[in-house]
């Protein structure tokens, strides 16, 4: 997408004003085409579903994804796969995610060189947070200080449902912070985290919770 493309493409969003869903994959988006469109996007009051997938989005983008998602009550997916976020993009959409009053209800953010701060920010915040079911942050360079980050999370939040964290650096024992957290924790039916050196033994006692999990809630079986 070039610069008169988002031009535009903001001209004809300021027409349809039904908009629900907006799916902007693999077309080069950068910060500044983000927050170009991202402007006429704060005027759609029905807007629910959310895809910039697959581009170069960094920090200024994430923070005008912020606003966006602050200033709605009806957005409930976003998905941000592969693009380039990193900690300071991560820690924007974290501040918003610590308002409680905010509809969103799955984030995708995977492949985005978040990093530990990074995910420590997005994990504080979903101890605060009381909408988001889904969150994906895997593939993104996190390692034990965030298990210790998420293990707390687990313990404040009754919310989530479904948490992806493949493919990180979790470690042995971070993977023990989260088998002995998520004992504590009733509601989560998910926990992905193969390939982030948990070891199989604790990758099956994660199971075991999260079935016991599924099967008090009458969903046994269902991911």
């Amino acid at each position: 997408m070039t610069n008169l493309d988002a031009i535009q493409f903001t001209k004809c969003l300021a027409v349809y004003r039904n908009l629900e869903l907006l799916h902007i994959h693999r077309s080069s988006l950068n910060d500044d085409k983000c927050k170009l469109i991202l402007t006429n996007i704060n005027a759609h009051p029905n807007l629910k579903i959310l895809d910039l997938s697959y581009n170069n989005i960094g920090p200024k983008g994430c923070r005008a994804i912020a606003k966006l998602i602050k200033g709605s009550n009806v957005l409930e997916k976003i998905d941000l796969t592969f693009n380039k976020i990193g900690t300071e993009g991560a820690k924007a959409i974290a501040k918003v995610l610590s308002d409680n009053d905010i509809s969103l209800k799955k984030l995708i953010l995977r492949l985005n060189q978040i990093e530990d701060n990074g995910g420590i920010a997005i994990f504080e915040a979903l101890a605060k947070n009381t909408s988001l079911e889904v969150l994906d942050i895997s593939s993104n360079y996190l390692s034990f200080s965030v298990a210790q980050s998420l293990s707390n999370a687990l313990e404040n939040n009754c919310i989530i449902k479904h948490v992806m964290l493949a493919n990180n650096k979790l470690t042995l024992d971070g993977g023990k912070l989260l088998r002995d957290s998520l004992d504590k924790n009733k509601t989560l039916l998910s926990l992905e985290v193969d390939g982030s050196d948990c070891g199989h033994e604790i990758e099956y006692a994660l199971e075991k919770i999260i079935d016991r999990n599924r099967q008090s809630q009458g969903i046994a079986g269902i991911i």
